[in-house]
């Protein structure tokens, strides 16, 4: 993610945490773009990384997981 979206996304971020709103990201299809959003401090993520649109929801798979996991314990 390009400088300029980071800034865009940490204003959004920090304006919703003011407001007690929490905040989703869209789109993620990359591992950088997940680790970049938890850095970032995004609360929800969703995309095609995480599950393809189904009926039901999709199953993260377990290399995902493991990283996003890891992400958010490094954050600590």
């Amino acid at each position: 993610m390009d400088e300029s979206k980071q800034k865009m996304v940490q204003s959004i971020v920090t304006y919703g945490h003011q407001q007690n709103i929490q905040i989703i990201a869209e789109g993620v299809e990359t591992l950088e773009e997940m680790k970049t959003l938890v850095e970032l401090d995004v609360d929800l993520l969703q995309g095609y990384l995480l599950g393809k649109p189904q009926k039901s929801p999709a199953r993260i798979s377990d290399d995902v997981l493991s990283q996003l996991l890891s992400l958010k314990s490094d954050k600590k």
